[in-house]
């Protein structure tokens, strides 16, 4: 055989394979075709049949968390604890009184140590202070800011809430409160307000505090002395 027909035939058959090649470059693949040939490489490299349902699976636990996830910030919406007023206004209901006020405890001063000193002695002070108030008052007690605690009072009278009102004067006086065996000043501001009707919201729930804060406690009026000298 002559060597040029063996080049020629050579070259011939190098064309036809290109050509073929070019041809399944050129030839479309459809998802199913590029799923099993992505399968086929799976089970050829691990031994193990590729499932597509996997990524199925998975997605579907992302978007199950996901939705879990909506569901328990729902609920905890739902489940947010009652305001202060509306608290107040559940005790009024299940205890109703004929006059019902409430009573702003504050701090008229406070010691320049306990802000000097360490965080354990500060925080203790001021628990202290609503510890303090619950055992001279027997009232309920809510602390609204810190240091400050607005507390019903209850009566069936004006005349008996007033002599409650009044008694509440002796701990607008100089007090002592005792922490890690170490006392401290106490100088509470106290007024109050006469709620004469349900709170409706935190707006006017704010009213009867500012009113609390700028109303002082009633005291006993001095009794006026008879007069023993005879006018002529």
């Amino acid at each position: 055989m002559d060597f040029s027909t063996i080049i020629n035939d050579g070259a011939a058959s190098t064309d036809a394979s290109t050509t073929n090649s070019e041809s399944n470059l050129d030839a479309p693949v459809t998802p199913e075709e590029s799923e099993d040939d992505f399968s086929t490489a799976v089970e050829n490299s691990t031994g193990e049949a590729w499932d597509s349902s996997t990524t199925d699976a998975t997605e579907n636990d992302v978007q199950n968390s996901e939705s879990s996830n909506v569901t328990a910030s729902t609920t905890e919406k739902n489940t947010q604890k009652p305001n202060t007023y509306q608290l107040i206004n559940r005790i009024i209901t299940k205890q109703p009184s004929n006059i019902n006020a409430l009573v702003l405890f504050s701090l008229a001063s406070c010691p320049e140590i306990i802000f000097q000193g360490d965080w354990i002695t500060s925080k203790n002070y001021f628990s202290q202070i609503n510890e303090f108030l619950k055992d001279q008052t027997h009232a309920p007690l809510f602390q609204i800011a810190t240091g400050v605690f607005i507390g019903l009072f209850q009566a069936e009278s004006k005349a008996k809430l007033e002599s409650k009102l009044i008694g509440l004067n002796s701990l607008g006086k100089p007090q002592l409160l005792t922490i890690n065996q170490s006392t401290y000043p106490l100088n509470l501001r106290i007024g109050y307000s006469i709620l004469d009707a349900e709170i409706r919201d935190e707006n006017h729930f704010e009213q009867f505090i500012n009113l609390s804060y700028s109303t002082v406690l009633p005291k006993n009026e001095p009794t006026p002395q008879l007069e023993l000298e005879t006018r002529i």
